[in-house]
């Protein structure tokens, strides 16, 4: 569980490299829709905000919170999710793109 206090930011970071072999699968949940968090798309060089209460994705990718005026919080589950799970869940298309 992460908290954030107001005004407060995480600093853009990926967990692990994308050359490291390990590629966990994140599934990050905000209940409060309220954490200003992002994940960069290499692609486009762009910030892609979350704004939903939920996003799935590879922790290899850069992620980080922008400061937000309201205290926050969100909920990581680390693991590597079975095919099952990401079809009931609607996740069956993503692919670790790193």
């Amino acid at each position: 569980i992460f908290i954030n206090e107001p005004g407060c930011i995480t600093v853009p970071h990926r967990d692990h490299v994308p050359w490291d072999p390990q590629h966990d699968e994140f599934l990050w949940l905000a209940p409060d829709n309220r954490k200003l968090f992002w994940v960069w798309d290499d692609d486009n060089n762009i910030k892609v905000p979350i704004t939903s209460g939920a996003a799935f994705f590879s922790s290899c990718n850069i992620h980080a919170t922008d400061p937000c005026p309201y205290p926050s919080y969100s909920i990581r589950i680390d693991g590597v999710f079975t095919e099952t799970f990401k079809q009931r869940t609607g996740m069956d298309g993503w692919k670790d793109q790193t």
